[in-house]
């Protein structure tokens, strides 16, 4: 059922009015992430059902929305929504203290000024405050369809955010989508996403760039998607320009600042892209966090170990930038355990690039170690 005051069917959506933005949650949060946190077959029938309910409702085609995205842009997609294992129950162990700490200082101000004793307040505080979690959090966590297209009736579930199962498909309805990739993220926690999906992606026009693009850059995962300091984002300038540069010279091109980017000294963007850029390491910088806070053989003894390390896999044929060419023929560039040659184990086995590594060790040559 649409908002009341929602606007009818062929009419324009107020584009800063609350009307609009209900439409949007229930278009995400009712239909975008049913079955979220499981396998996409499992739900996907409802899913589907929904969807069609949706643009039923709003006045699109039941078997096809009636818009769909031009250009999608994204850098370095990563499976690291949600937590898992220890560092789950150690999250939900911290905020239940804070959660606690917070509804005790209501109750030990009112023993105080009022007499009544500890428990009485402190009790009342938190189901009260357990009670607007409760209903701000059940409308975005309990996903449920009326009339299920498997057995009629109303089936629920509650989403969950597991780091896995994540919807790795390209909707063939996607003009044109572009992926900047890192080769130097070693954080176990944060592996690459893949994206596409055999025989989804539409089919390339004659005469237009492809469809999909996935180009992997230099750098960790931040490297390639900005947050470090302006004085340290080179690199980050590098796979920006990549995209800015994509989504302007598709057909119907994106505008950047109203102009297009052969349009010189229009833009507001001033990118400084060089192959030599300083490399970041949050493996290295979380083993130096811990190593300040808490003596090495206390952090032994506790299990603080940092980031857990795993190499991305770069395939063989994958689509590498020309900026990582020359960055891995420079003698030397920053990184962040110092300086030296671009050698990364992500790219020991790429067609472009394994000729530049030493030969392997043959088993004979291998030291055993006990």
């Amino acid at each position: 059922t649409p908002p009341a005051d929602a606007p009818p069917p062929g009419s324009y959506l107020p584009r800063f009015r609350k009307t609009t933005r209900d439409i949007a949650n229930e278009a995400v949060m009712g239909v975008y992430e049913y079955g979220a946190g499981y396998p996409r077959a499992r739900y996907e029938a409802e899913r589907f059902e929904l969807a069609r309910r949706f643009r039923r409702t709003y006045g699109s085609g039941d078997d096809r929305a009636n818009v769909a995205p031009h250009f999608i842009g994204v850098f370095d997609t990563v499976a690291s929504l949600g937590s898992v294992g220890p560092l789950r129950w150690g999250i939900a162990g911290g905020l239940t203290v804070l959660a606690a700490l917070l509804v005790a200082v209501p109750a030990v101000l009112l023993d105080l000024a009022f007499g009544t004793g500890f428990w009485k307040p402190f009790a009342s505080v938190a189901s009260l405050s357990a009670a607007f979690v409760l209903w701000r959090w059940l409308p975005t966590a309990v996903k449920f369809i009326v009339g299920s297209p498997v057995d009629g009736k109303t089936r629920f579930h509650v989403a969950q955010w597991r780091s896995a199962n994540y919807d790795r498909l390209l909707s063939g309805q996607v003009g044109f989508a572009r992926h900047a990739l890192s080769i130097d993220e070693t954080r176990r926690d944060f592996p690459r996403v893949g994206w596409g999906g055999k025989g989804v992606v539409r089919e390339k026009v004659v005469g237009e760039p492809d469809p999909l693009i996935q180009m992997w850059f230099a750098g960790n995962h931040s490297d390639i998607n900005g947050s470090y300091p302006e004085a340290e984002s080179r690199l980050s300038d590098i796979a920006l320009e990549w995209m800015v540069g994509q989504a302007t010279r598709i057909p119907d091109p994106l505008l950047v600042d109203g102009m297009g980017l052969d349009k010189p000294g229009t833009s507001r963007l001033h990118l400084h892209p060089a192959a030599n850029g300083m490399q970041h390491c949050e493996v290295a910088n979380m083993r130096d966090t811990i190593a300040g806070i808490f003596p090495g053989w206390l952090a032994r003894r506790l299990g603080l170990l940092g980031w857990p390390v795993k190499i991305r896999d770069v395939p063989e044929e994958a689509l590498v930038h020309q900026s990582v060419r020359e960055r891995f023929a420079l003698s030397e560039v920053m990184q962040c355990a110092g300086r030296g040659p671009y050698r990364p184990e992500a790219l020991a086995g790429h067609k472009d690039f394994k000729a530049g590594y030493g030969p392997a060790p043959t088993p004979a040559a291998v030291t055993p170690t006990s």
